[in-house]
């Protein structure tokens, strides 16, 4: 059985209107009404601006052709975003820097404030708050984003890649994307000329199966921290020992990170490649547990620190 639900995203109908949503409350305008303020438009837009009247005292009557929220506003991605269509780059050379740097801090702050507005009015919105990263220019180091050290780096550079360049040309002018590269010949960044997701994906599904990663198994990353290098190896070696009898062959490490050094604190690193079997990983969980205090009952290893992620992403 699918994990999510298949919705033909080509039959004309967003995905809201696919959803089975309340109702809201509407009627058919039959007579004069008296108002502080009228609203033509019953969308986002409109909705925004009754609450803001509304709770400033004045009464507000929103009119609308058609039911509440079935217009423009039924196509609404639901991905809300401080950045706006004009790079800051270029903002700055249209209006000066202190102003453009101010619409972008209103941006930022006007999310802010809506998301405290619908925590006030106990909504619940299903929201989940991500970081992003934005790029100040229009010159992408491609071999930067493809030198990490993960099993998902191609997947992610060409995400990344993706996404900045489809911010190019929203305007009137023709967009353009500089990719910054010593190896032009590089699959990934072909791919991304070609913007052909669907080859990038069959290419890292085939990768993945071979080297067992995910979706074909599941990771528990664990990062063991220490002020002094040697007692970090040490510890991190005692502990993938206790875990070779039954998991041995599931084992990758430990070894030093890329960044093996944060705020004063050695890192080393262990990953546990296990099938999809909910017992094993159940059992794993609970022998790691296990392996932890015998690992903090040793006099060396009582200060450092074990950090366990499961499937981490």
């Amino acid at each position: 059985m699918p994990a999510t639900k298949r919705v033909h995203l080509w039959s004309g109908r967003s995905v809201w209107q696919a959803r089975r949503l309340p109702p809201l409350p509407s009627r058919p305008l039959t007579r004069d009404l008296v108002a502080d303020v009228l609203i033509v438009g019953a969308g986002i837009s409109g909705a925004m601006v009754a609450d803001a009247l509304s709770d400033a005292g004045l009464s507000v009557v929103i009119v609308d052709r058609r039911d509440p929220v079935t217009g423009s506003s039924a196509a609404s991605t639901a991905l809300l975003q401080y950045e706006i269509d004009t790079p800051l780059c270029q903002l700055i050379k249209q209006t000066g820097q202190d102003r453009a740097q101010r619409i972008w801090r209103r941006s930022r702050v006007s999310l802010d404030a809506l998301r405290a507005r619908v925590r006030h009015l106990g909504i619940d919105a299903d929201c989940i708050e991500r970081d992003s990263l934005y790029l100040q220019g229009n010159v992408l180091d491609a071999d930067g984003l493809l030198s990490f050290a993960d099993f998902r780096v191609n997947e992610r550079a060409f995400q990344l890649m993706e996404q900045v360049s489809g911010r190019a040309g929203r305007k009137e002018a023709t967009g353009k994307v500089l990719i910054q590269t010593i190896q032009p010949s590089h699959p990934v960044l072909q791919l991304v000329k070609d913007h052909d997701y669907k080859k990038l994906y069959t290419e890292e599904i085939e990768k993945r199966k071979q080297f067992f990663y995910p979706p074909f198994s599941r990771l528990i990353h664990v990062t063991f921290k220490h002020k002094i290098k040697e007692v970090v190896e040490k510890a991190s070696h005692f502990f993938a020992d206790g875990l070779k009898t039954k998991y041995g062959q599931w084992l990758v490490g430990p070894a030093e990170p890329v960044i093996n050094r944060i705020r004063n604190q050695h890192l080393m690193e262990l990953l546990i490649k296990l099938p999809r079997d909910t017992k094993m990983i159940a059992n794993c969980k609970k022998d790691m547990l296990e392996q932890v205090a015998l690992l903090h009952q040793h006099k060396s290893f009582k200060s450092v620190t074990v950090v366990n992620n499961v499937d981490v992403v």
